[in-house]
Parts: C-alpha cells; structure tokens; sequence
C-alpha cells in the first residue's frame, strides 16, 4: 500500500465539504462560516464537467476576500480539466500566478517550511 501524507484524508474530505451541502454527509446544520480568504484565488470550470456544475463553482466567490476572485470557463472541456487540456491549463496557472502574484502573497502567510518549498518551486518558473 503506497504511503499517504498525515492529513491527506482531511484535506481530501475538506474539499468535498467545501463543495456540497452538509446534509449530504448526514449532518442537520449547515457548515460553520468562516471568513473569507484573504489571497487570490482562481475557479476554473468547464463546460462537459459532469461531477461540478458551474453554480457551484461561482458560488464559490462568496468565501473569497473582494477583489480576489478570478473565474474562468473552458468551453468543451471535462472534469479532468489538466489531464484533457494540459496547455490550456499550464497557461491559465502561468497567467494567475503573474497577474496576482499569488505565489509571493502564499510565501507571505505560509509557514516557515511551506515559505521554504514555495522559494524553491519559484525560482523553477
């Protein structure tokens, strides 16, 4: 059995949350509010996706800072988004990170060890 990282079912769990309703997973109130992100954050969505429809997607904006939402909609593409488009997907990451400088406002409020990784993957751009 491959070796999964401490906190990799939460995360994964997390994610699902953060897109369904809790009573989907059983619970009778909804999920505690939190505060919105205060960092640029980029929703991509496509249009063959069959497991995320796009109201889902732009409600996300609603736990993002103002201003620091960015959407984007790729037209004939499937949920595999990076797997069926991987050019287009590369391109859409490339353009984000420039124009928000989302990896420098990461390294900011990152721990030491994630400010450390994060130095290291930008100097390989």
């Amino acid at each position: 059995m491959a070796h999964v990282p401490a906190g990799a079912l939460i995360a994964a769990l997390n994610w699902y949350r953060a897109n369904t309703n809790a009573h989907h997973f059983g619970q009778t109130q909804s999920w505690p509010a939190t505060k919105p992100l205060n960092f640029p954050v980029l929703g991509v969505w496509s249009t063959k996706d069959t497991a995320l429809q796009e109201p889902q997607m732009v409600a996300s904006a609603q736990f993002v800072g103002p201003g620091l939402w960015h959407y984007v909609r790729l037209e004939g593409v499937g949920h595999w988004m990076p797997r069926e488009a991987p050019e287009v997907v590369d391109q859409l990451l490339l353009q984000f990170i420039a124009m928000t400088g989302a990896t420098a406002a990461a390294s900011q409020a990152a721990t030491p060890k994630t400010r450390a990784m994060n130095n290291c993957s930008r100097s390989r751009l």
